[in-house]
């Protein structure tokens, strides 16, 4: 081969060597602009190792627990208040004032659109049962298929609920709340369901059971003297011979094992050609024409409502065969009626059949006023001497005026019971047996009414309960028939902050002057509440008191104060608010408005010491309205409103619309829908069309306040309590204050009771209608609760069971007397388990529980609370907490800081009566908006219990709030903000009937850690249609209470939290971050982090959370279980920045997180930096070691002390021996400046790297300025 030139080859040679250099330059400049950049917010894992938390530089989730997890706050629920109804057109339905019917108009050529299903069933008409059991008879199984609960409800008849009359019904269990499983005897059945820990037993088989409380009497004879005389504290109690045991468990609301309460039932009863309300089941009672039907009942336990057939149903399977037509309540009619061509017929069921539901209840209240001579005067009944029979078995107890008249008691065939109030007679079973005086004689009681002879004097008023029990497992006989005469009256209504009667409550009535003065009074009436919570107020005759009256009369009164005289032990009320006061405002009877009465209305002055924003006592307006004769609509066409034709008679509250300027246009007129507790809404409809849409919602809401029959013979309905501003009501105006009108009452009918429309509803001239205004005063007492919650020490509920109990100690108001950590605690005054997958009853706090428990009341007096039964794997927390109960409330000492206890004080509930004023409705809103801020306590006075408090300076506290898992999530630092809330009744309240956080997400408690604290609430500022609040409406009234101090209106939430420590042992490694040169800005969420491996050998296991840490043996920690931590924000030069556990016990954001150890022994972790390689900075290279030692606390737990060396620090090893001020790991980074022009400073590697990029450039150059050279001379270049 021949050989090339060599200058050829040089040539060639040099271009490539100048090639290559021109590519190094390219790569050494590159790599050095890429050292360079500080910019990168890339994070580097030089380890390699798997993370079990994985924590980047720019990380901008906060753990905010300080378990290396992330907490996300909770979103409120968002709230849709709109109402759906609308209408395509409109109607000249005036609303407005004049009552000439000639000057209404009313058009029906409306069409209403969106019309729904639940508009074709009226309200009374139960399809079917949900709590009821189908059959499980064969022959009644293949009646079922054929035919259908809507098929049934075609053969109804209207049933009716009197005024001033309650029937409440409860359904019971033994063994099985399935009937059909419930109708033997079961294993057991002494202690099972609503049997257990109680005398008075359920059974099927008679013998059963031997005493003789529980064993039938063979024929009709009761047996008598089972119960007390008296009712106590509202409720029959079985007398001395049987245990004395009250029977309350039976007839309260409250639901138990074993039962279910259905209270305030509507629609059982109908009115005879007579004027008697009734209720019959037997056919032989209607054969022999002792009632006018014989109905087969049952009742929905949705709605509440009964729904009468209209034949009996249910053969006798007893040992009398003629009591055919049983009461089975709870059992759909498909299960004992079919239907063919001519109506329902009976599916010869019998009353022994196992698909029946045995085992139920019925209480029933009528408040009534004797008659002159006890016959009634007017009406139907004119003539009829007024009376009250029964006829039924089992147990029948009836009280009156709380003394026992009616003794048909036993498990026993159908007895009667009779009373005449014409002659005071009590008959039983068709027998003379005494007189209701001998009775209140023989109870002691004779003198708490007064006397006619053998019966009530006239005008007296009194109340009947009566209490019927099903117990026997075989026939049901029910028959009813009453024609006490009712009126309508003031009643005081007695609640505590759960909606729940107070009994046992007293007041006074006094007649005052207008500036209300305590002196010059003269006492009106008394009056103690009832175990349903109301009572009427009666003078010394035993009359009732009529406002009227005493108007009327020769002293003219218009002004009183309401006194509660008497609080029932475990309630409360301040002394400054135990005074109501109230003013008469009487009605001109002149105008023509048919109104006979004034009405009795709260002061609602703030500065006025009686007035509602004051006591939290609220009359409330409400009206009967009478239809007699003449019923007529507008255009003078006669209506017969009764509830065979198939129509219907209601009233609806009206609401003026502002925006329409003459007031008698209908479209100046909105319905109004809703109740007092949960909120008053407008219609969106104007006219007819919002007058439906009202009716509707208030039918859905089961008040459609629909007129009813009375035995006057006329109709009759009664709008419980009027919204708004009573004053400015249509009636109650003047003649020359008419255009000034808010409110009016106004009544229609509709030809179609199962489906209203604007085509088929006409409104009526109510010019012939009487109306008689009242008043509901609803007066709270707030029952004095306490609740514990136990938390493990990270804050976590516990899902194993914790037992703490309260002792009582003393009767001091003050405390001062009770050292509980050194008290002899004797014996438990109450005890509570608590666990952390249940709540206490109406508080979002998982883990808690409540005090007092069952029939058990927190009286006035100082307690010790103590856990008493810790959760298994935990330790006993022995931290005692005094708890003074006074007239102020429920307070609760936190102790001392770091005792594992703290005291969570929220606003807590609105008392029941106010929350017309709160609720996000259209009325009003002036309670909707509070702050609630943190105070402290001093002390308490030694006599009244008031807490001495520094009203200026707000205490600090740690805000909280619970998360939607109902955990409490509580802040790290104290402050003394205040907690802004908002009223919510539909959201997720930490109280049922409280306030949730105004803003989503917010705080809605202060916790304290040490003495006495509270939070003081005051109103709040109104927001504005630019803050966009869905509760905001501009029409609402708002009443301004300034500084006003809600003390009386909410009752303040009282949770103590113990905490647990586990019986393993925990650590946190902790370690400073020290920065030197420069400020670390943290901008861009930039954080130094760290990692941590496990490097012992010990055969146990070390958790952190859910990840378990193995041993690491690896050198570069590659496949190595890691746990991470960082920085947050800013470092000023020279400071030092904690990560881990402060000085204080808090824990920071970006710790690492808790460490759990279960044996003992020497554990060990190594820790260092990651280098993130931010330009300018030097990262600390050294390898720290912690030690923890874990070691047995002598009480079968473990404690855990860690010590801190180094590993490494470049190349020398040792212990710390005090480096960092408080001897933890310390990590210095130290920045030196880079310039931003290369060779003029920073970064050593990026200079080096540029200078030599620079030398082999040049050279690059050089080789091609020689190559083109030597090229041109040899004339090589092109």
């Amino acid at each position: 081969m021949a050989r090339k030139p060599w200058n050829k080859i040089s040539a060639r040679m040099v271009a490539s060597v100048s090639a290559v250099a021109m590519l190094a330059t390219l790569a050494i400049s590159g790599t050095a602009f890429a050292l360079g950049d500080n910019s990168s917010d890339g994070t580097t894992d030089a380890n390699g190792g798997a993370t079990a938390t994985q924590q980047t530089a720019d990380q901008k989730q906060t753990d905010t627990t300080g378990d290396g997890t992330t907490d996300n706050g909770a979103a409120d629920t968002a709230k849709d208040d709109a109402t759906t109804g609308s209408t395509d057109g409109t109607a000249d339905d005036t609303i407005g004032t004049s009552d000439d019917a000639s000057d209404a108009k009313q058009t029906t050529d409306v069409k209403q659109s969106d019309q729904s299903a639940d508009d074709k069933t009226a309200g009374t008409q139960s399809q079917s049962d949900a709590k009821a059991s189908d059959t499980t008879d064969a022959d009644a199984a293949k009646a079922d298929a054929a035919v259908s609960p809507a098929a049934l409800n075609d053969h109804t008849v209207q049933g009716v609920s009197p005024n001033g009359t309650t029937i409440n019904a409860f359904d019971y269990w033994v063994c099985n709340q399935d009937p059909t499983r419930d109708n033997t005897d079961c294993t057991g059945i002494g202690d099972s369901g609503i049997n257990a820990d109680h005398a008075l037993k359920f059974r099927t088989n008679d013998g059963t059971f031997s005493d003789s409380i529980n064993k039938w009497t063979t024929n009709s004879t009761p047996r008598q003297g089972l119960v007390s005389r008296t009712l106590i504290d509202g409720y029959p109690q079985l007398s001395a011979t049987y245990g004395s045991q009250s029977l309350s468990y039976l007839f309260d609301g409250t639901d138990v094992t074993g039962k279910s309460s259905y209270m305030d039932t509507s629609g059982l009863l109908q009115v005879d050609s007579k004027g008697y309300y009734y209720y019959n089941a037997l056919s032989t009672a209607y054969q022999r024409g002792t009632f006018d039907s014989a109905n087969f009942a049952t009742l929905n336990t949705s709605s509440k409502a009964w729904t009468l057939y209209d034949t009996w149903a249910v053969n006798a399977g007893g040992n009398d065969s003629t009591m055919n037509g049983q009461f089975f309540p709870f059992n759909q009619a498909s299960t004992v009626l079919s239907e063919d061509r001519n109506g329902l017929t009976q599916r010869n069921i019998a009353s022994s059949n196992g698909s029946l539901n045995h085992y139920f209840g019925l209480s029933m209240s009528s408040r009534f006023v004797q008659p002159k001579g006890g016959v009634i005067q007017e009406g139907l009944g004119q003539g009829q001497k007024m009376s009250y029979h029964f006829s039924g078995d089992d147990d029948v107890w009836v009280f009156i005026d709380g003394v026992l008249v009616g003794d048909l008691g036993g498990i026993h065939n159908a007895s009667t019971l009779d009373i005449d109030f014409s002659t005071g007679t009590v008959s039983v079973s068709g027998e003379y047996d005494t007189t209701l005086r001998e009775l209140y004689n023989s109870a002691r009681r004779l003198n708490v009414t007064s006397w006619n002879g053998n019966t009530f004097a006239d005008n007296t008023y009194h109340t009947l309960n009566f209490f019927y029990l099903e117990r026997g497992n075989t026939d049901s006989n029910m028959s009813l028939k009453f024609n006490l005469k009712t009126i309508p009256e003031s009643e005081i209504h007695k609640v505590d902050q759960n909606n729940g009667p107070v009994a046992g409550a007293e007041f006074s009535l006094y007649a005052t002057d207008n500036q209300y003065s305590a002196t010059g009074r003269t006492l009106i009436g008394t009056g103690t509440t009832e175990s349903n919570g109301t009572l009427v107020l009666k003078d010394a005759e035993g009359k009732i008191v009529s406002f009227d009256d005493l108007y009327t009369g020769a002293n003219h009164y218009t002004h009183y104060a309401l006194v509660e005289t008497k609080v029932p032990d475990g309630y409360r009320r301040a002394p400054d608010a135990t005074e109501m006061h109230l003013h008469y405002m009487a009605v001109d009877s002149e105008q023509g408005t048919g109104t006979e009465s004034g009405v009795v209305l709260s002061e609602t002055n703030p500065n006025e010491s009686g007035s509602l924003w004051r006591t939290g006592s609220l009359a409330l307006a409400k009206v009967t309205t009478t239809a007699t004769t003449n019923i007529t609509d507008l255009k003078g066409n006669v209506i017969d409103p009764s509830p065979n034709k198939g129509g219907v008679m209601f009233a609806v509250v009206m609401k003026r619309d502002k925006s329409v300027s003459d007031i008698d246009s209908s479209d100046a007129w909105k319905g109004v829908s809703g109740d007092q507790l949960k909120g008053w809404r407008y219609s969106k409809a104007n006219g007819l069309a919002g007058v439906i849409e009202s009716y509707k919602a208030n039918k859905a809401n089961g008040d459609a306040n629909e007129f009813e029959p009375t035995t006057s013979g006329g109709y009759e309905v009664k709008i419980e309590n009027l919204p708004g501003d009573i004053e400015k009501y249509y009636y109650l105006l003047d003649s020359n204050e008419k255009g000034q009108t808010e409110y009016t009452v106004a009544y229609y009918y509709s030809s179609d009771k199962n489906n209203v429309t604007v085509n088929n509803t006409v409104r009526m001239n109510f010019a012939n209608f009487t109306r008689q205004f009242s008043a509901n005063f609803y007066i709270p007492n707030i029952k004095n609760e306490l609740f514990v919650q136990k938390v493990d020490d990270a804050g976590k509920t516990i899902a194993a069971d914790a037992t703490f109990t309260l002792y009582r100690i003393s009767d001091s108001v003050s405390g001062a007397d009770v050292n509980c950590a050194t008290a002899t605690l004797g014996n438990a005054y109450d005890t509570v388990t608590v666990n952390g997958t249940a709540n206490a009853n109406g508080l979002k706090v998982k883990g808690s529980g409540i005090f007092p428990t069952g029939t058990n009341k927190l009286t006035k007096g100082t307690y010790c609370l103590a856990e008493t039964s810790q959760p298994t794997g935990y330790k006993l927390n022995a931290t005692r907490s005094k708890i003074v109960v006074n007239d102020y409330g429920v307070f609760a000492d936190a102790g001392s800081a770091d005792d594992g206890m703290r005291v969570y004080r929220g606003a807590g509930w609105l008392v029941r009566p106010m929350s017309s004023f709160a609720t996000n409705d259209d009325v009003d809103n002036t309670l909707t908006w509070i702050k609630s801020t943190p105070r402290g306590v001093t002390g308490f006075d030694a006599t009244t219990g008031s807490p001495t408090v520094n009203a200026t300076v707000p205490a600090e506290g740690y805000r909280a709030r619970v998360d939607g898992d109902g955990q409490m999530v509580t802040a790290r630092s104290r402050t003394t903000t205040d907690l802004q809330l908002k009223y919510d009744v539909d959201g997720d309240p930490v109280l049922a009937y409280g306030y949730s956080a105004r803003q989503a997400g917010d705080d809605t408690l202060y916790a304290f850690d040490e003495g006495w604290g509270l939070v003081s609430s005051t109103q709040d500022v109104v927001p504005s249609e630019r803050d966009n609040d869905p509760d905001y409406n501009s029409e609402a009234d708002h009443t301004n209470l300034g500084n006003l101090r809600l003390s009386n209106l909410v009752t303040g939430s009282v949770i103590v939290q113990f905490t647990d420590e586990t019986v393993d042992a925990k650590a946190r490694i902790s370690l400073d971050k020290q920065v030197k040169g420069a400020d670390w800005t943290g901008a861009n969420d930039k954080n130094f982090t760290f990692s941590l491996v496990r490097t012992d050998t010990v055969n146990a296991d070390v958790t952190a959370g859910d990840t378990k840490l193995t041993q690491c043996t690896a050198t570069d920690w590659k496949d190595c279980t890691t746990l991470s931590a960082h920085t947050v924000g800013e470092i000023k030069d020279g400071n030092t920045q904690r990560v881990g556990v402060n000085d204080d016990k808090s824990v920071t954001d970006g710790a690492f997180p808790e460490l759990t150890f279960t044996q003992a022994g020497t554990y060990t972790f190594s820790i260092k930096e990651t280098n993130d390689g931010v330009a300018g900075w030097h990262y600390d290279s050294t390898v720290y070691k912690a030690t923890v030692a874990v070691t047995s606390d002598g009480n079968g737990g473990l404690n855990a002390e860690v010590t801190y060396g180094r590993v490494n620090d470049s190349g020398s090893g040792g212990n710390i021996g005090g480096t960092g001020t408080d001897g933890l790991p310390t990590f210095v980074n130290a920045y030196v400046a880079v310039s931003s022009l290369p060779l003029t400073g920073g970064d050593a590697s990026a200079r080096d790297w540029l200078i030599g990029g620079g030398v082999f450039a040049a050279l690059a150059g050089l080789a091609l300025a020689l190559t083109y050279e030597y090229r041109r001379r040899k004339g090589l270049t092109v």
